[in-house]
């Protein structure tokens, strides 16, 4: 094969690389801004989820979150937790998770969230012995 043939076959393939690249930064750029990833991010570094298992939690707090349904960052943290970890869980633990999540967060602050949470149907709490179990409402 002489030089100039070899160089055109590499050339080629560098155009290839080149377009396949653009559209990786394009997509990656999209995704940066999609609230689904961010939130998909968090849960996965913070609470150790799976990639896959952190994506559908993410789908649906973002979904929750559309609906008008809560902008405060506790009860944001408090969604992604009951949505990743799953409901039928303790106001107690359901802090550490919190804490976990967002660095900071009291008992006593996750628990006023609760009620106002509980107040517009997003959330039940329910009382087992001593102990206040937190349900996430269906459709929520």
């Amino acid at each position: 094969m002489p030089a100039t043939e070899e160089l055109q076959r590499v050339e080629r393939l560098l155009e290839r690389v080149l377009q396949k690249l653009e559209s990786l930064e394009e997509l990656l750029s999209r995704l940066v801004k999609d609230p689904t990833y961010t939130v998909a991010l968090e849960l996965t570094t913070a609470l150790s989820l799976p990639a896959y298992k952190a994506i559908r939690a993410a789908e649906k707090v973002v979904s929750a979150l559309r609906g008008g349904r809560s902008t405060d960052p506790i009860e944001r943290a408090i969604l992604e937790v009951l949505v990743a970890q799953g409901d039928d869980i303790s106001i107690s633990e359901l802090t550490r998770r919190v804490r976990a999540l967002r660095g900071t967060a009291s008992r006593r602050i996750v628990s006023a969230r609760l009620k106002s949470m509980e107040s517009r149907g997003l959330v039940e709490l329910r009382r087992v012995g001593n102990a206040v179990r937190v349900y996430l409402k269906k459709g929520s």
